[in-house]
């Protein structure tokens, strides 16, 4: 799984995508200037999944 945030603390006004391995983090990291630009990282075989309300407001969508 990806999770794609906006602004977060430790790259602050980029959006990141995250690769998770299982519920952890990896250190391997996507950035970008704005999202349309990050969503080209996104493997195609991937789908795109919107934040769900309990998530940090950081977050903006996940890739599965």
């Amino acid at each position: 799984m990806i999770v794609v945030y906006e602004d977060p603390k430790d790259y602050p006004g980029l959006f990141v995508a995250r690769l998770f391995d299982g519920r952890k983090s990896t250190h391997l990291i996507a950035l970008a200037d704005t999202l349309e630009d990050i969503k080209e990282a996104k493997p195609e075989r991937m789908r795109i999944v919107k934040r769900i309300e309990q998530d940090s407001l950081q977050i903006v969508e996940a890739w599965l």
